[in-house]
């Protein structure tokens, strides 16, 4: 890359890697973990550590997209491979910190519009979104203009002083839990 820098990151890999429990065959166990490991974490930390000597110090900003299956589990794998994220978002913050660079994980909710309910063979069906609204604070699912907005402040001036932080944009569900 030479010369050139970076003034943002941001990390949105992953999928359903891991998110179906695999039973109590151990072989199976070890590669749902693996899986769920490969897809929804080490996507996030090889870009990041890769483009990480390029971040520009003292206004370098880096946002990590997590979910808050991390935040109250309940998806196997994949809720643990997601709560290192935030884990992994902590230790880089400290770790950049001192050359001014800001570490923050977003944990979205249910976000409608988005193909990631279908990939797991959990449809989008009216119901489901129906559900998903009911739990929430603000009576309704994500969208994801709510992420991105989200993504846009972390990535500002505005939030230079906001770092190491796990943020749940999520409409209040997991307050209700």
């Amino acid at each position: 890359m030479g010369d050139r820098r970076v003034a943002g990151v941001v990390a949105a890999a992953g999928g359903q890697g891991g998110f179906r429990r695999p039973g109590t065959d151990l072989p199976a166990i070890e590669s749902a973990w693996a899986d769920a490991l490969r897809v929804n974490l080490f996507t996030v930390v090889l870009p990041v550590e890769g483009l990480l000597p390029q971040v520009l110090d003292t206004e370098g900003r880096i946002v990590l997209i997590g979910s808050t299956a991390g935040l109250d589990g309940g998806g196997g794998p994949y809720s643990t491979a997601k709560a290192a994220v935030a884990g992994y978002g902590r230790d880089l913050a400290i770790r950049a910190g001192r050359r001014g660079i800001t570490v923050n994980t977003l944990a979205p909710g249910f976000v409608a519009d988005t193909d990631f309910f279908d990939a797991a063979g959990l449809g989008d069906s009216s119901t489901m979104i129906d559900a998903a609204a009911a739990r929430t604070l603000v009576g309704r699912v994500g969208q994801p203009e709510d992420i991105t907005a989200s993504v846009r402040w972390l990535l500002s001036s505005e939030a230079g002083w906001v770092t190491g932080q796990t943020i749940a944009v999520d409409g209040g569900t997991v307050m209700l839990r």
